[in-house]
């Protein structure tokens, strides 16, 4: 188990010796689960309009731009969040 202990002032800081996690006991049959479900969940296949990269390009774009002195480029106006309307 990890601890963690919000430190506001050095009076925070407590020591570890008095903090004695309980042992925990994990089967081998859970264990292969844990793996399974990893391995179900894993793909190297990185494909589609989820996984393209949008910053790359528009940097490469800025920093070529600064390069030869040019005006940078427009940046696109941000998508609204989908939600309720302020008006």
């Amino acid at each position: 188990m990890i601890f963690l202990y919000a430190m506001r002032r050095p009076g925070g800081v407590r020591d570890s010796a008095g903090v004695n996690p309980l042992a925990a006991h994990v089967s081998d049959a859970g264990i292969d689960e844990a793996v399974e479900l990893i391995e179900r969940m894993t793909t190297d296949r990185l494909e589609g309009p989820d996984f393209v990269d949008q910053y790359t390009e528009p940097l490469e774009r800025v920093i070529e731009a600064k390069r030869e002195d040019h005006a940078l480029p427009e940046a696109p106006e941000p998508k609204k969040p989908a939600g309720r309307c302020s008006t």
